[in-house]
């Protein structure tokens, strides 16, 4: 069976010059030449480059996102925790960025580095994209242009952050880039087998993030237009099935492990509010402000958009592929500007950062679809160009205290772009803390503990972003909140662990209840304060009455913090 994306227009000797995806187009593929080298030699280098970036990130600039390392500290509890289980995966996010991590995390333990298991691994992806670029523009047969948008993503500033962050974006542009060039793949082909191909790209792309969910009806809009009419529904539903299926399967994972099959949608109802004082976002959030922001955000990342829209107009006559490649563009900032519309996003400039891979690809398409037409040509052109300025221009953004506040990318792009004065602390996070994902006050509580964890004394953390945790080489000493005891031996903690660590910023709920309520109920001692750092981290100590605290806190952050 055959699910043709167009009808072949028979031929006795179709044209290997035709453009691919239409209906002038599905035809036998001519002989396919060897698959160059160059792509994964690149890919190796890009690799190495974003881990080192990466690195310096972490130990010269102290700068590491949140949510990075939670989720890095997630894969550890996994595989090296006192309670090892799949459960501690978390379900606030999809779990692929997650699982990633692992062998990596198991590599790097024994070596007193976890926590770069978070930048290798999107190091690791966002060198995967190049080869998938250059799948892409050989599928399309235009590999000079491949090669030119594949060296402009890969050294693109933007790039290089994503890959060396820890995040998941450039594990996100990979399944993006996968999903695209699968359905390109399909606009080629035509047959059930690469149609398949797209449904499990897609599957992949949801298990990444959720976000992935949102190309679920632009893959179905995308695909009805490339079919007729009677073969339609088997063809949407066979393109969006695998991912459904993961998602349905995550969800019931939700529910059996926490009684919540929407646990992720509830969660981020009380975590993903839109800030009233976001210095990033305009003052008020009418659609049309929001959609000022999103043009300037996006048309800095991505500004080859226009011309890939203008392309796609001028070749209109390649319609159903020239709205697949629109509707891939549109998806994600939509969905944005819906949710800031509706105050539950913070839409932060991280959020667009996989704008540019499909920026990439549609430039190529635009290549492509140029041949034998000057004016299409020209966008193609523009494009490239375009690429190019981008890199430059989303680094510009990226470096702006105003844009970047809320997540610091300025600690990668101010050097970057000579914009490091004039800069802040973070108030409310200590005078010693510059960008908000500082970890030196995790560094040094870690040293701290890890003296006494050695001796087999054990902490409590009563934080889900545990970072000590992370970064201690004593993990199986520490008892945290994933754990399947955790809240029998919190509800009668002394004698079962020495220290609790906790996180006021992050948890003011649990840290109220653990100081007025539970830690000052027993007797014949207290829990004391013993480190503060920086008002970041602080820890109690169990010290039973007539006895001395056994914890010394190590030496104050003593220099002033950089002006950045």
């Amino acid at each position: 069976m055959t699910l043709l994306a167009d009808r072949p227009v028979v031929a006795p000797a179709p044209s290997p010059s035709a453009i691919v995806g239409d209906a002038a187009s599905v035809q036998t593929p001519a002989v396919t030449p060897a698959r160059p080298r160059w792509p994964w030699v690149a890919a190796g280098v890009a690799f190495v480059q974003y881990t080192i970036i990466g690195a310096w990130l972490l130990y010269e600039r102290h700068y590491a996102i949140g949510d990075s390392l939670s989720r890095t500290l997630s894969a550890k509890l996994m595989v090296l925790s006192r309670d090892p289980h799949l459960g501690a995966v978390g379900f606030y996010w999809m779990p692929m960025p997650t699982i990633a991590r692992i062998p990596f995390v198991l590599l790097l333990q024994p070596l007193g580095r976890p926590e770069l298991a978070g930048p290798l691994t999107s190091a690791l992806f966002a060198a995967l994209t190049i080869p998938v670029l250059a799948s892409v523009a050989r599928l399309l047969r235009v590999p000079r242009a491949g090669a030119v948008v594949a060296a402009i993503y890969a050294l693109s500033p933007v790039t290089m952050y994503i890959g060396a962050n820890g995040m998941s974006e450039s594990m996100f542009a990979f399944c993006i880039a996968l999903t695209m060039w699968a359905y390109l793949r399909w606009r080629h082909q035509g047959t059930i087998q690469s149609l398949a191909l797209l449904g499990l790209a897609l599957g992949v792309t949801v298990a990444c993030r959720y976000e992935g969910l949102v190309l679920m009806p632009v893959v179905a809009l995308a695909v009805a237009l490339g079919n007729e009419r009677a073969q339609r529904a088997h063809a949407v539903l066979l393109s969006i099935i695998p991912a459904a299926a993961v998602f349905l399967a995550w969800s019931l994972a939700s529910s059996l492990i926490l009684d919540d099959g929407l646990f992720w949608y509830n969660a981020s109802r009380t975590t993903t509010g839109t800030p009233v004082d976001a210095a990033w976002l305009p003052s008020d959030r009418s659609f049309g402000s929001v959609v000022g922001y999103l043009a300037v955000i996006v048309g800095a990342l991505a500004p080859a958009l226009l011309a890939v829209a203008a392309g796609c107009v001028s070749a209109f006559r390649r319609w159903r592929t020239s709205i697949g490649i629109v509707a891939f563009i549109a998806g994600i900032p939509s969905v944005v500007a819906i949710q800031l519309v509706g105050g539950s996003s913070w839409g932060v400039p991280r959020f667009f950062v996989t704008i540019p891979v499909v920026a990439a690809i549609g430039v190529l398409w635009v290549v492509r679809a140029a041949r034998g037409d000057r004016r299409t040509a020209a966008f193609g052109v523009a494009g490239v160009v375009l690429l190019a300025v981008g890199s430059v221009t989303g680094g510009l953004v990226l470096s702006s205290h105003r844009y970047a506040y809320a997540e610091g990318e300025y600690a990668f792009f101010g050097p970057l772009f000579g914009r490091e004065p004039a800069g802040q602390t973070v108030p409310a996070d200590g005078p010693n803390r510059v960008f908000s994902g500082d970890i030196r006050p995790y560094e040094r509580v870690t040293v701290d503990l890890d003296r006494l964890l050695a001796t087999g004394q054990r902490a409590a953390m009563d934080s889900l972003q545990a970072v000590p945790v992370l970064l201690s080489d004593h993990p199986k000493q520490w008892i945290v909140p994933e754990d399947r005891d955790f809240e029998e031996i919190l509800s009668d903690p002394v004698g079962r662990f020495d220290f609790i660590v906790i996180l006021p910023s992050t948890s003011p709920t649990v840290y109220r209840v653990l100081l007025e309520n539970e830690l000052q109920r027993n007797t014949g001692g207290e829990w004391a304060e013993v480190g503060d750092y920086d008002g970041v981290v602080l820890v109690y100590e169990w010290v039973p009455t007539g006895h001395r605290s056994t914890f010394v806190q190590g030496d104050r952050l003593q220099t002033p913090a950089p002006d950045l």
